[in-house]
């Protein structure tokens, strides 16, 4: 009941046939693909530019276990020293 079958689809696509025209079919579909691919480009156009203010923000590079670890520097990892609940002063 959820899905469409193949008959369902085949009743579809002959009524687009009918109503579009067969002629027209490869026109809609061709700039049904300019707009997906147009979209796909804005959107890499959005994660490149967000890896962009990544890339210039100042980063802390930690070392564990022989590998290399880059944080941001955030007002929490730019203290240099914090207290601790004995009272001493420890380094963050």
């Amino acid at each position: 009941m959820g899905g469409f079958s193949l008959l369902h689809w085949v009743i579809i696509l002959f009524i687009v046939v009918v109503l579009f025209g067969a002629g027209r079919l490869p026109k809609i579909g061709e700039g049904l693909g300019k707009g997906i691919k147009s979209f796909r480009d804005q959107m890499k156009g959005l994660n490149e530019e967000e890896e962009e203010k990544e890339d210039a923000s100042p980063k802390k590079t930690k070392v564990v276990k022989g590998k290399v670890h880059r944080e941001k520097l955030t007002a929490k990892t730019t203290k240099v020293a914090k207290s601790s609940p004995k009272g001493k002063k420890t380094k963050a």
